[in-house]
């Protein structure tokens, strides 16, 4: 099984070039910049602990993001992305990294890893009865019966 990074463990180094997340988009901005970059996109990813951090992809690398655009809220895994140092001036995470798409970054939806966040609502119907339910059988009572 392959090992995939926390982004609190995200430090600057050069020979570090094969970064692995999986996180999820929580939001992604498009910028234009009048100062070289051009235009690019801005996503503010979160680890399940609840670290965040800025992706930016330029504009020149948008094609292989087609459609990534569209997918906020959702669940994804980085492969090979880079890491440098946060802009100064308006940032919307507070880590002092930042993470930027080069031409071999590869980004791919995925199932949603923390179900905190997420309901699975059951019937009523489907709650045994409190005559034959088993004592362990957590059923969100209070446990002084």
């Amino acid at each position: 099984m392959a090992h995939y990074n926390r982004l609190s463990e995200v430090v600057y180094d050069e020979k570090l070039t094969c970064w692995r997340f999986r996180v999820k988009i929580l939001r992604i901005c498009p910028f234009y910049s009048f100062t070289g970059s051009g235009r690019h996109w801005v996503y503010v990813i979160s680890y399940e602990d609840g670290t965040k951090m800025e992706m930016t992809i330029l504009y020149v690398y948008g094609d292989r993001f087609r459609g990534l655009e569209k997918q906020e809220e959702k669940w994804v895994e980085i492969f090979r992305v880079e890491v440098g140092h946060a802009f100064s001036g308006f940032k919307t995470a507070k880590s002092p990294f930042r993470l930027a798409a080069a031409s071999y970054t590869q980004v791919h939806i995925i199932d949603p890893l923390n179900n905190r966040l997420y309901f699975d609502f059951k019937s009523i119907h489907e709650i045994p009865h409190i005559s034959n339910m088993d004592r362990n059988y957590p059923i969100g009572m209070n446990s002084n019966y």
